[in-house]
């Protein structure tokens, strides 16, 4: 089984394609829908951040240190180059179930069901 990107969004921009940061230092949420590559309609959202360099300097600058593995850190902000990086890193994944499949996805992006205990 493998995860595919049905859609990415993020909910602090209006549209994520023609979208241009106001600064160089900005990071920005967004969430990628994704499903089973098998046509079957159910749906699970990974979040990542979108950071600049300029905003990685900053942090690092005025704190000292940052973490988080849910971060890409772009140069510029281009839409394209980041619904390619996501759904690379997203469809790159591979497992023999759904679960064994987003324990992979979590080394780069957080699953919405990352620490549900039953």
């Amino acid at each position: 089984m493998k995860p595919v990107v049905k859609y990415i969004y993020s909910a602090d921009i209006d549209n994520v394609e023609s979208y241009y940061p106001t600064e160089e230092k900005f990071c920005i949420h967004f969430r990628a829908i994704i499903g089973p590559d098998n046509g079957d309609e159910s749906e699970e959202s990974i979040d990542f951040e979108i950071c600049s360099t300029k905003w990685l300097e900053y942090e690092c600058h005025s704190w000292g240190i940052t973490s988080g593995s849910d971060r890409l850190f772009v140069l510029n902000y281009d839409y394209s180059v980041i619904k390619k990086k996501i759904t690379s890193l997203v469809e790159s994944c591979e497992g023999e179930n759904w679960e064994h499949c987003c324990r992979q996805i979590v080394k780069f992006g957080l699953w919405e069901f990352e620490n549900y205990r039953e």
